[in-house]
C-alpha cells in the first residue's frame, strides 16, 4: 500500500505588498493544497472571506499569520482556514 501524499496545486495572485521584499505584489504563487503547514511557512490563507498570504508563526501560545511588513498579524481561529503551503512563487512574464 503506498503512503505517499497527493498533491494538488493552485496559483493564487498577490495583491498588496505585506509580503514584500520576499514576494513582490503581483507575483503569483503556487500552493500545495494538502501540506500541513509548519511554524516559519509561508501560506495562503482564507480569513473572514479574503484570502491572505502571510508567514505561519507561534507567539506567545497563540498560532499567527504575520505579514513580513505593513500590517498587523492575524490570530488563526475557527473563521481562519489554511489552503495550503506556499511552494513557489514567481512574476507572470
Amino acid at each position: 500500500m503506498c503512503t505517499c501524499q497527493r498533491h494538488e496545486y493552485v496559483a493564487v495572485p498577490v495583491r498588496g505588498n505585506c509580503m514584500e521584499p520576499r514576494i513582490p505584489e503581483g507575483a503569483r504563487v503556487i500552493v500545495d493544497k494538502p501540506e500541513d503547514p509548519k511554524t516559519g511557512d509561508i501560506v495562503v490563507a482564507m480569513h473572514k472571506a479574503e484570502t491572505v498570504v502571510k508567514q505561519l508563526t507561534r507567539q506567545n501560545g497563540k498560532l499567527l499569520l504575520i505579514p513580513l511588513q505593513g500590517q498587523a498579524a492575524i490570530e488563526v481561529t475557527e473563521h481562519t482556514d489554511i489552503v495550503g503551503v506556499v511552494k513557489y512563487w514567481g512574476m507572470k512574464p
